[in-house]
């Protein structure tokens, strides 16, 4: 049921929920569940006002009453490509952050051609893949290639390997995310806007290689004699078996790596230079900076929250959390308020509206933002207002 509190603070609740969640408010045992559930979706006011989960349950419960949708009133009024409700404190923070870029060799189609999570296989066929959906994935020949179990695709070891290396792409559009288990049960989470180029079967005896564009989370099998490696346009990680996250997405200013647990290494170029690459410890990020590579201890979480949907803001400046808001809710944000791109936050969000997030921002720093469809313009203050005077 708090799923419906959610969509009901989002604007995305169905008339049909919303007949569900009335009922449900009827029993009286449910005013302090619902009660906590403002609360919590309150936290980040917690340091401006005091909350006042009362008042907001009447509100909800005068709404259900009338059995229409009504929006707790925010500034902006919220559109249904955003549907999330949650947030933590944001404030000020001093810092910087790399941000990567590139796109590798899989030459990827444009994520705005498609919305949909998409395979490519060796055949040259294409599939849309549905999240919720689960079955086996054929080519034109009819033939099985992979396994789907819901957001995930799962590939078989194959027994007989001398076939020809081929490979297959899946592509990961803006706003959303999904997992592959290669042929090799090496587990990998790609991020959204991510391309990854990888063999149906790793064929290659001495090294099981794919091709990044974007950010993945990977959990390499071990494989003692056949080494596992990433390859993207600035940087190159062999490993063994290991824990790591790559991100190089070709907005961005820098391709890095941060290791988890295990050990990998990082080059340039090609694998006969591997005398040339430095290794890297748990809790250290390798960025790769004009020609070479810079290491710098990080803090890990920072760098793989979003596997399970949180954005976690550590003194970034705007202009960088601006592209990672883009890809995580698939939305444009044109900023004509120059001065916000070096401006800085540190918080975690895990499951709120975009409108929220700037409406937080807001309290630390003046700006303006209106909605244009799936476009988010970002004015210095008083700009929308005296256009509409």
């Amino acid at each position: 049921m708090e799923n419906l509190v959610h969509k009901f603070l989002g604007d995305t609740i169905t008339e049909d929920e919303l007949q569900m969640l009335k009922k449900w408010l009827e029993d009286p045992k449910n005013k302090e569940y619902l009660k906590k559930v403002l609360t919590t979706n309150y936290e980040l006011d917690s340091a401006y006002r005091k909350i006042d989960a009362e008042n907001a349950y009447q509100r909800i419960v005068e709404a259900t009453s009338a059995a229409t949708k009504q929006v707790i009133k925010l500034r902006r009024k919220p559109r249904t490509f955003l549907n999330y409700a949650a947030a933590i404190l944001v404030v000020l923070g001093v810092a910087s952050i790399f941000y990567l870029s590139k796109e590798d060799k899989a030459q990827a189609v444009p994520f705005e051609e498609s919305k949909q999570v998409t395979l490519q296989l060796e055949d040259g066929s294409f599939t849309a893949l549905e999240e919720e959906s689960s079955g086996m994935i054929t080519n034109k020949k009819g033939e099985h290639v992979v396994r789907q179990e819901r957001n995930t695709l799962v590939y078989t070891p194959l027994k007989e390997t001398r076939e020809k290396l081929v490979y297959n792409i899946l592509r990961v559009p803006y706003g959303k995310r999904f997992k592959i288990q290669l042929a090799d049960s090496t587990l990998v989470v790609l991020n959204a806007g991510t391309t990854l180029r990888y063999p149906k079967s790793f064929n290659n005896p001495e090294s099981r290689e794919v091709f990044l564009s974007g950010e993945a989370y990977f959990t390499v099998s071990d494989h003692a004699d056949q080494p596992f490696i990433v390859r993207t346009d600035n940087m190159n990680i062999r490993v063994l078996g290991t824990q790591f996250n790559v991100s190089s997405y070709k907005n961005e200013k820098a391709s890095s790596t941060v290791l988890v647990e295990g050990k990998v290494e990082v080059y340039k170029g090609e694998e006969k230079k591997i005398s040339e690459s430095i290794s890297i410890s748990p809790g250290e990020m390798a960025s790769a900076i004009d020609g070479g590579f810079e290491v710098m201890e990080v803090d890990v979480m920072k760098h793989i929250a979003w596997v399970d949907g949180t954005l976690f803001f550590t003194n970034d400046p705007f202009e960088n959390i601006m592209k990672e808001l883009e890809r995580h809710y698939d939305i444009t944000i044109i900023n004509r308020n120059r001065q916000l791109d070096q401006v800085r936050y540190t918080g975690t969000f895990r499951a709120e509206t975009i409108f929220h997030i700037l409406q937080v921002f807001q309290r630390n720093t003046e700006f303006e933002f209106e909605v244009k469809n799936d476009t988010i313009i970002l004015d210095t203050p008083n700009t929308q207002n005296q256009k509409q005077s």
